[in-house]
């Protein structure tokens, strides 16, 4: 069996950072009469994590020295019995107590980046066996120890996984014989098997910025930035092919409800590598499920190539990473279309087929952004219980713009709120002051917003107020009326002085000389009336 990576060659990646038994399943052609068919093997599988450097083919032997970098407790592994190949109708038998089955399983091919099995170059079936045995690397958490296989008949088997630790990514597949010719003394076999899979540590994180958005229709910008698989490639020519491109690599978002998709809503970049992509690497989609918007990112081959070469490239793979920015916005600004107010969800990472078939991704991180409302209320200053209608708000994040009259937020499309018969006027969709990039920050930092309120046009027979209102949000149906009530002061009779005159101190002094004259002509009236 020839060990193949890439496109037909993809069971290479996996005994380059497994097993790598020189020659694969051709190399074990001792003399069948030493071979016992009733003896069983022992396979014992060592994990660790895939490093920047590629090491050495393993032989089957125990290798110490790989045994001292930490494992990683909580993967189970699965050996399953490969019995026969099949093109079409026809079996051809991987019996290995007999020549004619090493002659079929050098013929066995295994595209593990496919899942697809290939028999003398053609796309084949295999039929497994009742043996199936798990072995587990202990549980997740907990100490490590090596998964052992103890006792496997003679034959050949497909490991694979069936969990993953955390955020390490699942190893290849690979399909051994076992035993396997001894690979110092090649008239012997071996029989005590050490297998040395790595893994890839996935960092798989999502943030958000809100820090320009504060009303509703403002963009809220969510970033994922995801690690790159690395998996040894046993046949690399040259330092772009250190490692193979891994076999899937797609990312899911599903949007909050109360959030939809902005305008140009996805870019996808690589950072960490001078390798870039070009849009024909990838595929996004979206689709409404329960009443969110899912977009869905899948790498194409063309892509998942030049993720390999990146991470081949590069002087840190670790640090090559896949950045998607999703740019949203709020959904809806009427009543209870916020909800609590807390808005948040996590992405998805698939990079293994069995993952994806099996629905068991990578989670990232699941950042929050808090929105809420307030609702002015506009009262008489004398008697607080007469409530205005007609009074029309602007509202602005800085005293400044308030003063100014500059940048009015838009809120749901508006831009201009009046209160009601009964004084108010409720504002749905403004981000809460003292949380931002999810979390808590104070009036000096950087993302904090606190909301001016400016009355444009007053009550009719009230005054305008003198200055704007400061207020904050911090919940949902928060009112102002308590510490930052709005009052109207009632309209005073007093006119502004005409264009060019000397001010209403001189009415007013004119005034009183019409009254007095006004009393004395009533009296001397009165005088000739006696």
């Amino acid at each position: 069996m020839a060990i193949m990576t890439g496109a037909r060659r993809a069971l290479t990646a996996a005994f380059t950072a497994t097993l790598l038994l020189a020659g694969g399943i051709g190399a074990a052609h001792a003399s069948d009469s030493v071979l016992d068919p009733d003896r069983t093997a022992r396979v014992t599988i060592h994990t660790s994590e895939q490093g920047g450097i590629i090491g050495a083919p393993a032989d089957g032997l125990r290798q110490t020295d790989l045994e001292t970098a930490p494992g990683l407790p909580g993967t189970t592994f699965r050996a399953r019995h490969v019995v026969s190949a099949k093109l079409g109708l026809k079996g051809f038998s991987l019996n290995l107590a007999t020549s004619t089955g090493w002659a079929n399983a050098s013929k066995l091919d295994y595209d593990a980046a496919a899942g697809q099995w290939w028999y003398d170059g053609q796309q084949a079936t295999v039929q497994y066996g009742d043996l199936s045995q798990t072995a587990s690397t202990g549980p997740a958490g907990g100490e490590y120890a090596p998964a052992v296989f103890e006792s496997l008949p003679v034959g050949v088997y497909m490991f694979e996984e069936v969990t993953s630790a955390g955020a390490a990514k699942d190893t290849v597949p690979w399909v051994m014989t076992v035993p396997r010719t001894h690979p110092v003394d090649r008239d012997s076999w071996l029989y005590d098997l050490h297998v040395y899979p790595k893994y890839s540590l996935l960092d798989f994180t999502k943030t958000v910025d809100d820090r320009s958005a504060a009303a509703a229709g403002d963009v809220i910008e969510w970033t994922m930035m995801a690690g790159v698989p690395r998996i040894a490639n046993a046949n690399m020519t040259d330092e772009a092919s250190r490692f193979l491109a891994p076999p899937l690599f797609i990312i899911k978002d599903r949007l909050d409800p109360r959030l939809v998709s902005a305008d140009d809503p996805v870019t996808v970049t690589l950072d960490g590598s001078t390798v870039g992509l070009v849009p024909s690497d990838y595929q996004i989609g979206w689709k409404e499920i329960g009443g969110s918007q899912e977009m869905t990112l899948t790498f194409l081959e063309t892509g998942r190539a030049r993720l390999g070469e990146a991470i081949s490239l590069a002087d840190d793979p670790e640090g090559v990473k896949v950045r998607v920015t999703i740019r949203s916005r709020l959904r809806g600004v009427e009543v209870g279309a916020l909800g609590d107010g807390l808005i948040s969800s996590p992405a998805e990472l698939f990079t293994s087929l069995r993952a994806f078939a099996e629905n068991t991704p990578l989670v990232s991180s699941e950042p929050m952004t808090k929105w809420g409302d307030v609702l002015l209320e506009k009262v008489d200053a004398v008697d607080a219980t007469k409530k205005l209608e007609g009074a029309e708000f602007t509202l602005h994040r800085t005293r400044a713009e308030a003063l100014s009259g500059a940048n009015p937020l838009t809120v749901g499309g508006r831009s201009v709120f009046t209160t009601g018969a009964d004084g108010t006027v409720r504002i749905i969709g403004l981000r809460y002051s003292g949380w931002t990039q999810n979390g808590v920050v104070s009036s000096d930092v950087e993302g904090w917003t606190s909301y001016w309120a400016v009355e444009q046009k007053a009550p009719v027979g009230y005054e305008l107020l003198t200055a704007p209102v400061e207020f904050t949000v911090d919940q949902i149906d928060q009112p102002l009326e308590l510490a930052t009530r709005i009052e109207g002061a009632p309209r005073t009779s007093l006119a502004m002085p005409l264009t060019g005159s000397t001010g209403t101190w001189l009415f007013t002094a004119a005034g009183a000389l019409i009254v007095t004259a006004g009393v004395y002509v009533a009296l001397r009236r009165k005088q000739r009336l006696g």
